[in-house]
Parts: structure tokens; sequence; C-alpha cells
């Protein structure tokens, strides 16, 4: 049996970790541009709703209406954007956009219901600005700017 001589086993070792380490340093790299992309993006399709509601529609069918309009392209920026993320964070991102649609009660028949200022009777009337804004912050706590 052939022992490998020190230094040679130094340089295998750090090899490895060189090469690891660059892997890492790529993936993260990725994830900040992926992460820069999807802030940009949200930001864009929400100008004047978030982070202030210079131009909240007027009533719950007008809110409704603007948030289905710009659906499909935050659903494509989303969706994009998970790819990016680490496994360990897909699921509560996945249950961040699930919020964002249906509300904390998570009522898949209903989107955008908790934005539009409605409420039982024997409810108070919700913010909606506010859960709006906190929903889509929730979102972007995932591409957080450091």
């Amino acid at each position: 049996m052939e022992i490998i001589p020190t230094a040679s086993a130094f340089v295998l070792i750090a090899s490895l970790v060189t090469i690891l380490g660059g892997f890492q340093l790529q993936r993260y790299v990725a994830f900040k541009a992926a992460a820069k992309t999807f802030r940009s993006n949200v930001l864009r399709i929400f100008e004047g709703l978030y982070p202030e509601p210079r131009n909240w529609p007027h009533d719950g069918t007008a809110v409704n209406n603007k948030l289905h309009t710009v659906f499909p392209e935050l659903q494509s920026v989303v969706s994009d954007f998970k790819g990016c993320l680490p496994d360990s964070q897909k699921p509560k991102f996945e249950m961040a956009w699930q919020i964002y649609l249906h509300g904390s009660e998570g009522n898949a028949g209903t989107h955008y219901y908790q934005y539009m200022g409605y409420s039982s009777p024997d409810h108070p009337t919700p913010d909606s600005k506010e859960t709006f804004k906190t929903n889509v912050e929730r979102l972007l706590s995932y591409a957080k700017e450091t």
C-alpha cells in the first residue's frame, strides 16, 4: 500500500475545496442576480400600488381587475425566481405566494378578496392596502438586498 505524500494530499484537498468553493460562489452570484431581477420586476409590476399605494384603485372591483391584469406577468416572475431559491426555502416561498393570492385562509377559490376592502357584517373591514403591502413584502423578503 502506497501512502500519498503529505504535500500531494494537501494539494488534492486544497483543489477540492477550491472547486467546491467556486461552485458555491457561482450559485451565490446567480441567486443574487435572480433576486435583484425579481425585486425590480415586482416593483415595476406594482408601480403605484407598492410600496406606497399612490394609485390604489377606487373600489374592490377595480382592485380585483388591476391585480388580475398583472397576474400572468407576476406569476412568471415568481416562477422564475422560485427556481433560483435554495430547496430549503421553496416551500416557505410557495406559502408566501399562496397567501398573496388567496389570503391567510388560503381559499384557492378566491383570488385577491383580501385586497378588495370587503368583509362580513360581523367583522371589521380590513385595511386592504396594508394587507397587500404585508403580502408583497413577504414575497420580497426572499430577495433581500445585501
